[in-house]
């Protein structure tokens, strides 16, 4: 029986890492306006929450779903070349990352716990977006899927640093 991935068309297939980058773009962004919102109906605590959990946890499963079940056109897109492991290890690694937030969340494990996990996940996204655009200045890697994951990184890393040193900061005053 022929995989999903055979049956679909190859104009198909390609967009599948589009449309999942931009998932978890959507889920970052209603991360930021939950986070705006509830930084203003309650405290930054909360609206660091919001942001962690959306952001975290949708791109972390998104980026699950194109690593793992659509390597092939993810790495194309990306303009990387296919065939090693390192796609469904990311994979594993961005899932990790979803689980984690959600248990610590959901888990009721502190500020300090969902701390700790986003800034590592800021690490995360910044070295990975730092290699991006290594690879676009230095192996003229260029095509669009690139530079909107650039831009979705970002985005994401921007906003997660700022909800963290806020909700930081509110938590050091009281």
């Amino acid at each position: 029986m022929e995989s999903l991935t055979m049956m679909l068309s190859n104009a198909y297939r390609a967009m599948f890492p589009i449309l999942l980058e931009m998932m978890g773009l959507f889920g970052s962004i209603i991360g930021i306006y939950l986070g705006f919102y509830c930084r203003d109906a309650y405290d930054p605590r909360v609206g660091f929450d919001m942001m962690s959990l959306w952001s975290i946890a949708c791109t972390g499963f998104t980026s699950f779903l194109g690593s793992l079940f659509f390597s092939k056109s993810t790495s194309k897109a990306l303009g990387w070349k296919f065939g090693a492991h390192f796609q469904i290890e990311k994979a594993f690694f961005h899932l990790a990352f979803a689980i984690a937030v959600m248990t610590v969340y959901f888990g009721n494990w502190g500020f300090y716990a969902l701390l700790a996990i986003t800034f590592l996940y800021l690490l995360n996204l910044f070295f990975e977006s730092s290699l991006h655009i290594y690879d676009v200045a230095r192996y003229q890697a260029k095509s669009w899927p690139k530079y909107f994951h650039i831009l979705a990184n970002l985005i994401v890393l921007f906003y997660l640093g700022y909800f963290s040193i806020a909700a930081y900061s509110f938590n050091q005053t009281q």
